[in-house]
């Protein structure tokens, strides 16, 4: 009997141990132990062991045996896991029903209880937080085999008492630390196997590392604490030219640092072999045999003994020369562009002020020439429609000096426009000089104010005063020009000055130092267009519906004279308060002078027109008296507008108005503003423009403006007198 069991049980061991090959060799050298048909294969295996287990029983006593697929399915459950064990259980069962016999339902619970608890224990073990492998196994062993002892319960009642009194101590003395040993062989083996293959893995990562740093275009060192070279791959010596002799164990920062650097490369190696302050990455230039300089940018790391004692630095470093020579072309490239570009913009932003000063020089010429035809053609109409007037015999001798006045006035107009122009240009040539000669201030400023006061117009309350000081100077200064300088400002304060009052005056200021000045309550400037006006041929009003006259000499060359006199002419103004033009000299009292032979000019105030079917708006004086001498024996009767609102409002007033004379450019409101409202209130009257303005183009604006005619000055009587029939008949 004692035979058949030593037999048995080493039966038994035997198979257990080709369990155990089996686990090592099919399941954990296996490249994919997880995939669904290994875990079949592997639990078919298992079952089969399983049941080559029950067919080599050993028996205890007389009607009990054993085996040990409890042990089996439990190990199995632990370390297979749920699919190999499950299809292992149920070969198992298959068997045992087929073995039958009174223990049939016992050995069918204990492979279901076996097999369960092996799965269970494999998966949530570690919740027990058993550290000790060995233990853990045990305590496996003992609650798989009292479930075993439970299982007894399934056997006929006459031999229950029997068989746990039979197997009771076996099973903890024998079958438990059978499981703990089972468990232990495949834990090694698991060991063994996953050393294996971390011995495998590393020897690979070493040859490919090895191999990694023995060629390629990496660089790769490796310095002990003093900065020793203790190895180098091949590429570092074919980049800077040395032999391994010359380099292997020669000091890194003496053989391959330029002194420039060397200071700054010792301080980055000395943090690296500081456990505080390691710097991982970093780059620098080194310098070969034959004086080549390389860029290089490194990835250090920290090399320990087995103590943890730095004993070096490893140190990769890739070659960036070429990649650092593109660079700097390409840097160099984008500064040449750089200043390329900006040379280029400072040229657009010169050829962009060369385009705008031409547009504004173009713009300037045309307003230019416009005012000087509109200034120029004003007093020739004048002059050529009363020359004209003059032939007619029937004139009474006060007629014909009226007109010779007229005549006379124009003339002298157009002279100071031409007089102006030349003056500029004579200015802007430097062919003009000072005469100077003893001058009375207070006589001057008398004269002027004499002369000027009869050229402000009826229609305009304005005040023109002289603020004379108490004291009287004499001085030497250029006379001509300091009259002219003050004319300019006097007579612009007045075009400007709707009412109100035009003060001018003078008075000392500092050592040798004089101020003249002329003040006025007119419309005012913007501050923006204080430096333009001084500009030639520059108004504020520039546009024909704002102009009243003039073409933008008069304060060019007042500034000229100033600045030749050696002072400086200045604004105060703002829209709406008015202005106060000034300007300083330096003089030299000198004794009074009398002045003689002062002359008065005097003006006559242009007749009223009557009421009639002709509208007539004009606001120079002398063009309507023109025009009034022209309608005086004709059938047309006509009334007078001086500006265009005045216009308006008498065409809203009067429907008996059958044609409009319009003026364009006129103070208040100009022609152009004029035509609009009168097109809304009337737009079937015809108007038609009267205008000095006869430059290319302006007829087209004008027409293209909505007037039905246009007719420019100096206005021939038959030309006007035609153009009236065939609207008025």
């Amino acid at each position: 009997m004692k035979e058949s069991i030593i037999i048995g049980l080493l039966q038994n061991i035997g198979i257990l141990l080709g369990f155990a090959m089996l686990y090592e060799v099919a399941w954990l050298k296996k490249e994919d132990p997880k995939s669904l048909w290994s875990k079949v294969i592997s639990g078919i295996t298992i079952g089969s062991i399983a049941v080559l287990l029950m067919y080599t029983p050993w028996t205890l006593i007389t009607g009990i045996t054993f085996d040990t697929r409890s042990i089996l399915l439990a190990i199995s459950g632990m370390f297979f896991g749920f699919i190999p064990t499950l299809i292992a259980m149920l070969i198992a069962m298959v068997a045992r029903i087929m073995l039958n016999g009174g223990g049939m339902l016992m050995g069918i619970a204990v492979i279901i209880s076996s097999g369960t608890i092996g799965m269970l224990w494999g998966k949530y073990h570690q919740l027990l937080r058993i550290k000790n492998k060995y233990l853990d196994l045990l305590l496996l062993g003992l609650v798989v085999h009292l479930a075993m002892l439970g299982c007894t319960s399934f056997l006929p009642g006459d031999t229950f008492l029997i068989t746990i009194k039979a197997i009771a101590i076996p099973l903890i003395v024998i079958y438990t630390p059978g499981t703990m040993l089972l468990g232990i062989l495949l834990l090694n083996q698991t060991r063994n196997v996953e050393n294996r293959f971390a011995r495998e893995k590393l020897n690979e990562l070493e040859r490919r590392l090895s191999q990694i740093l023995k060629s390629g275009n990496i660089v790769s060192i490796i310095l002990d604490t003093s900065a020793n070279i203790v190895f180098c791959n091949q590429y570092l010596l074919d980049l800077t030219g040395y032999s391994k002799k010359e380099v292997l164990y020669h000091n890194w920062m003496e053989l391959f640092i330029t002194k420039d650097i060397s200071e700054n490369v010792d301080e980055i190696f000395a943090a690296t072999m500081n456990n505080k302050n390691f710097v991982k990455n970093f780059d620098n230039e080194i310098v070969g045999k034959n004086g080549t300089v390389s860029f290089i940018s490194w990835y250090n790391t920290r090399l320990y003994n087995e103590k943890n004692e730095v004993i070096g630095v490893a140190c990769l470093g890739v070659d960036l020369t070429e990649r650092k020579r593109i660079e700097t072309e390409l840097n160099e490239l984008n500064n040449k562009l750089g200043i390329k570009n900006q040379q280029y913009k400072t040229l657009n932003q010169e050829l962009v002020i060369a385009k705008e000063k031409a547009e504004e020089s173009d713009r300037l010429k045309s307003a230019f020439l416009a005012n000087l035809s509109h200034e120029i053609r004003t007093p020739m109409n004048a002059i050529l429609g009363f020359t004209e007037l003059l032939r007619t015999h029937e004139l009474m001798a006060s007629e014909r000096e009226s007109y010779i006045n007229v005549v006379h006035k124009s003339g002298y107009h157009l002279l100071s426009i031409i007089n102006d122009i030349i003056e500029m240009s004579r200015i802007e040539a430097g062919y003009t000089e000072l005469n100077s000669n003893l001058v009375s201030l207070n006589d001057l400023f008398d004269e002027l104010l004499q002369s000027l006061v009869i050229t402000i117009p009826a229609v305009k309350p304005i005040q023109l005063k002289f603020n004379k000081p108490e004291k009287n100077l004499t001085i030497v200064v250029d006379e001509v020009k300091l009259r002219q300088i003050l004319i300019n400002l006097i007579s612009n304060a007045i075009k400007y000055t709707e009412a109100g009052s035009v003060v001018f005056g003078f008075q000392t200021e500092g050592i040798g130092m004089l101020r003249f000045w002329v003040e006025d309550t007119g419309i005012g400037i913007d501050e923006k267009h204080h430096k333009l006006i001084f500009n030639r041929f520059r108004q504020v009003d520039e546009e024909l519906k704002f102009a009243r006259g003039g073409f933008g000499l008069g304060l060019a060359i007042s500034k000229a004279y100033v600045e030749m006199m050696g002072g400086v002419l200045d604004i105060v103004s703002s829209p709406g308060k008015g202005s106060r033009f000034s300007f300083t000299i330096p003089f030299v009292e000198a004794e009074p002078v009398v002045l003689i032979g002062k002359k008065s000019v005097r003006s006559s105030k242009p007749k009223s027109g009557t009421r009639d079917y002709l509208l007539l708006v004009e606001d120079d004086d002398l063009n309507f008296q023109y025009f009034d001498e022209i309608f005086k024996n004709e059938k047309y009767r006509y009334i007078h507008a001086v500006n265009g609102l005045e216009a308006v409002q008498i065409c809203e007033k009067n429907p008996e108005i059958k044609l409009v004379l319009m003026d364009i450019k006129m103070p208040v409101m100009n022609g152009f503003d004029a035509l609009k409202l009168i097109r809304q209130i009337r737009p079937d009257l015809p108007v038609i423009a009267q205008t000095a303005y006869a430059l290319a183009g302006d007829k087209e604006r004008i027409l293209q403006a909505g007037f039905d005619d246009y007719i420019t000055k100096p206005i021939q009587k038959d030309e006007l007198l035609h153009l009236l029939e065939k609207y008025m008949s």
